[in-house]
């Protein structure tokens, strides 16, 4: 009898620890991180292309993609469901209605299938509406070529002279501020005849052409 109550009694301790004892690919798996790398924000034809992988996409279920306009504080502005393939995936989102002339944050929140989640870093970028306006306050010109500029925002302009057989006579590069400028350049050394202007920002390239007497 009581040989019979021990053998219970150690049967009952092997049952203890087995269910005690987690299993050994649940305990790995909770361990493995889910990492965004390889994040990047880029502008493209003024939408905003936004492209990343994530370790162990097997563990994901969904990405949501946020977005802060100038510093405000961030919104979801689409998701992805997850491939569903082992390992390092690749992903790409693409922002087709960023705001324009405004300061662009994005970042990528992983949801996890047991819910848990992990955000990426942030990424910056800016789209510039095309809307810089431009005068020549005359035509033909002399001594000086003077362009009125109204600029939506405050940015780098570089303005070169090309003469009519596509050499470049002149270079000069000035910072534009937000509303009116006045640009001056010389045309002193320049042949009489036709030249053409080009004003180009980070996003836009105006061409005005015009005659040296």
């Amino acid at each position: 009898m009581k040989k019979a109550a021990f053998s219970l009694f150690l049967l009952f301790c092997v049952l203890i620890k087995a269910v005690s004892q987690p299993d050994s690919s649940q305990v790995v798996q909770s361990f493995l991180p889910l990492l965004v790398v390889n994040f990047d924000a880029k502008m493209i034809n003024k939408n905003v292309q936004l492209q990343w992988a994530v370790t162990n996409n097997e563990d994901v279920k969904n990405f949501e993609i946020e977005r802060a306009d100038d510093g405000n504080g961030f919104q979801k502005i689409g998701g992805k469901l997850s491939t569903g393939k082992e390992g390092k995936t690749n992903y790409e989102f693409v922002d087709a209605l960023p705001k324009k002339n405004a300061g662009l944050s994005y970042r990528i929140k992983t949801v996890a299938k047991d819910g848990s989640s992990v955000y990426s870093n942030v990424q910056n970028t800016r789209v510039e509406e095309a809307v810089l306006q431009y005068k020549l306050k005359q035509n033909p010109v002399h001594q000086s070529i003077e362009v009125e500029i109204i600029s939506p925002a405050e940015v780098s302009l570089q303005a070169s002279i090309y003469t009519a057989y596509g050499q470049k006579a002149l270079v000069q590069t000035t910072k534009l501020f937000s509303g009116v400028n006045l640009l001056s350049l010389s045309s002193q050394n320049l042949l009489p005849g036709l030249h053409r202007l080009v004003l180009e920002t980070g996003n836009e390239r105006k061409v005005i052409s015009f005659v040296k007497e």
